[in-house]
């Protein structure tokens, strides 16, 4: 078993020097992401503790979950921590760094809690803090035969989440960065340029491994007429309510595309033309029963036009499978719109 450091092998001169790595390390490499596992386990190199644990703000739970964990029991590693429970809990709802020097004596943590293995006595936590919010929280923990964490321990740990803190938000804007180059601002799916890369690729997996998918191609019905009437912001907000509605009828392996002005692509993998149709369906009924805005006292509602088409059946390039769709929806536009047509099914449309 590897031996802890006790705070008087921690000195000034290997905090500085451990501090100066971490500067190095930080500057040295390009993935965000392997800058940050870096951190932690030269982090865990110099305070040697029981475990160490990273944690990051879920921001739609609210919750903490372990994006790194080193030393710690499995359990550790799949946890997850609401705001202001345990000690890590307590130091993300605070914004504050904490030390406690043994848990069994501390009033604040005396409920069980899932601060780990029953044995843990010290543990530091430090908040790791971006420009607007808490991000994270570092924690250290030691046992009941290992040596206490000191304020020199927290400070320095301060240190390491800011470089922690520097490292996720230059990951989080590189994320936006992307989404940002694939996403259409206005409904919130992607873009017609990101559909030709996600289109062909799968394709290439479904000749691969044999899969059939479809794709449908969606045209609002009329659209024009909310621009002339409410105006093209009003139209816009419109679009991104359709937006909105289309991604609550998809599966997690579906996606969605703007592919123009009022029409979208939706490509459903492993799914059959049959199998498409009922979730077209679906979207088709939500769609017609929404009130999607009210404007001057005014309910806007709209209905739209669907082909759907499959792959390899109706096409078995990027080209061919949208010009099919494409068609079919053109049948249900010339037979009075709100109807959904198949691909190489002849007049049919329902």
């Amino acid at each position: 078993m590897r031996s802890r450091k006790s705070p008087e092998v921690r000195g000034q001169a290997g905090r500085m020097s451990f501090l100066h790595d971490l500067g190095k390390t930080f500057a040295s490499a390009d993935d965000t992401q392997a800058v940050l596992r870096a951190i932690m386990e030269q982090t865990n190199d110099f305070f040697r503790p029981r475990s160490l644990s990273l944690l990051l703000l879920d921001e739609k739970s609210q919750e903490l979950y372990s994006e790194i964990v080193i030393g710690g029991q499995a359990e550790e590693q799949s946890a997850r921590v609401r705001l202001g429970e345990t000690t890590a809990g307590w130091s993300a709802e605070r914004g504050e760094p904490l030390l406690v020097e043994d848990l069994r004596t501390d009033p604040r943590f005396q409920k069980p809690t899932s601060d780990g293995p029953a044995d843990v006595r010290s543990v530091l936590c430090v908040p790791v803090k971006g420009r607007d919010s808490v991000l994270g929280v570092i924690k250290l923990a030691n046992g009941a035969a290992d040596h206490g964490f000191t304020e020199e321990d927290l400070v320095t740990l301060t240190l390491v989440s800011d470089y922690a803190a520097i490292a996720l938000e230059n990951a989080r804007h590189l994320r936006r960065m992307q989404e940002l180059t694939v996403t259409d601002d206005c409904t919130g799916l992607y873009n017609a340029r990101h559909l030709n890369h996600v289109l062909e690729g799968e394709i290439y997996r479904s000749s691969r491994f044999g899969h059939e998918f479809s794709l449908v191609f969606m045209d609002l019905d009329q659209f024009k007429k909310v621009n002339d009437a409410y105006g093209h912001l009003i139209g816009s907000k419109v679009l991104g309510r359709i937006g909105e509605l289309i991604k609550g009828q998809l599966r997690v392996i579906d996606s969605a595309f703007r592919y123009g002005g009022d029409e979208f692509v939706l490509l459903l993998p492993q799914t059959s033309k049959q199998n498409a149709l009922v979730m077209v369906r679906r979207l088709k009924e939500a769609l017609n029963s929404s009130v999607l805005l009210t404007t001057d006292g005014r309910k806007v509602r709209m209905t739209a036009s669907y082909g759907v088409a499959g792959f390899a059946a109706d096409g078995s390039t990027a080209p061919e499978l949208l010009r099919a769709a494409d068609q079919a929806m053109y049948r249900v536009k010339s037979a009075g719109r709100n109807g959904i047509a198949l691909a190489s099914e002849g007049s049919a449309t329902e």
